[in-house]
């Protein structure tokens, strides 16, 4: 990576304690270099990088076939398109590359993080003073931040026994506490406990295991949901159904898993295979007109470009984009892991600190739409971003090394 791209990733990552101003999408702007190093002849590209390209194109196909228009909007990429925002960021570091252990800077803005936090606490938004929001917009996004701060901090401590990240790791699960993102907090607790119980071990098959554990209960509250009258939030109308007030997309797990989760499975069911289309699920007062078999598309709904999503980023995007789209997601993780496996080789506490803050990212994206939420996702891309990257340094060196040796 150039020395510009760098250090953009390391401010980025310095200024990721809030979304009041964009500072942390700063490697963004490099991402036409980025795509033009797509087409230079010498570059291989990754498997995960190829597949990260391939679930994009599908997302940009589904959105144009959904609403183009969306494109064209900035509440597009700051809502329900923030998937552009937040992995593309992650696609720029990745294709520029770095030749730089991220370790050697990481305290830098850890240390920036810490004095934000402490000043965002003192003087930050807060809800009669017991709910704070820190120096983000909404409390849930503080909680998101914080859960994968503290995550990624606990593993570097539980491998170096570090005295720095032992009271980073207090100082952002004391964040994380006082946030009240109770969804965040249970994904740190169970990725702890899978850590002491299992140490991480068949993470594939746990992984399945929590997603099959999520569709036995829209088994049990989607049937119940539609004896309801499929009520939805906003006041909105449904096939003709009753209208519905007072139901909070931020509200209780009661509202999530009768409400929210059965809505994300209804459009699921309607179009399984490709899902009604990318930003379609927070539109309001739509019907369902089947094209082909196992794919309807939505019609006379009102497009919008919300905070409404399903609470859970498994059945949104079922919803959204359908099985291919959900199996480009599993698929492009797997990889993803398989690469934070490798760092292990030459750097065990960034990657156990990966693993944290993967599985917390992914545990706490049953309970919110987490897989794209920049607060909670950019830090954690950019730092996995620089380590994958740098590992493909030392792979590069040592094959290089090698060839010589045998000259």
């Amino acid at each position: 990576m150039s020395n510009i791209g760098y250090l953009l990733s390391f401010i980025a990552l310095s200024f990721s304690f809030t979304n009041f101003i964009y500072v942390s999408i700063l490697p963004i702007f490099l991402l036409p270099l980025a795509i033009i190093l797509i087409f230079y002849r010498k570059m291989v590209l990754p498997k995960y990088i190829a597949t990260f390209i391939l679930l994009t194109i599908y997302i940009v196909i589904s959105t144009i076939f959904y609403d183009p228009l969306s494109f064209s909007e900035f509440e597009f990429y700051r809502r329900d398109g923030n998937f552009f925002i937040t992995y593309g960021i992650f696609f720029t570091i990745s294709m520029l590359g770095c030749a730089r252990d991220p370790r050697r800077d990481l305290k830098i803005p850890l240390i920036i993080i810490m004095i934000a936090s402490i000043i965002g606490f003192i003087f930050g938004h807060n809800e009669g003073g017991l709910v704070h929001f820190f120096l983000f917009e909404a409390h849930n996004a503080a909680g998101g931040f914080y859960g994968v701060m503290t995550a990624l901090c606990l593993g570097f401590y539980l491998v170096n026994k570090s005295k720095f990240y032992m009271f980073s790791s207090f100082l952002f699960f004391f964040c994380l506490l006082m946030s009240d993102s109770r969804g965040t907090l249970l994904a740190l607790i169970i990725t702890l406990l899978y850590y002491f119980t299992l140490n991480f071990r068949r993470p594939l098959i746990i992984f399945l295991i929590f997603i099959f554990s999520q569709f036995i209960i829209v088994a049990w509250s989607y049937p119940i949901w539609i004896r309801s009258g499929k009520f939805i939030s906003d006041e909105a109308t449904f096939d003709g159904a009753v209208s519905l007030s007072g139901i909070e997309r931020g509200g209780t797990v009661i509202d999530r898993v009768l409400y929210l989760w059965p809505r994300a499975v209804d459009n699921f069911i309607n179009s399984p295979l490709l899902g009604m289309g990318f930003g379609s699920y927070d539109d309001l007062k739509y019907q369902y007109l089947s094209i082909l078999p196992f794919f309807s598309i939505k019609i006379d709904q009102f497009v919008r470009h919300t905070d409404g999503h399903a609470h859970n980023s498994y059945l949104m995007i079922l919803a959204e984009l359908g099985i291919f789209g959900f199996l480009l997601y599993l698929l492009f993780f797997i990889l993803l892991y398989i690469e934070i496996d490798k760092i292990n080789s030459w750097a065990p506490d960034l990657s156990l600190a990966l693993k944290f803050g993967l599985w917390v990212c992914l545990i706490s994206s049953a309970t919110e739409h987490r897989l794209t939420t920049p607060s909670q996702m950019i830090p954690f891309l950019i730092l996995l971003a620089l380590s994958i990257c740098y590992s493909r340094f030392l792979k590069m060196n040592s094959y290089v090394y090698l060839e010589k040796r045998k000259k």
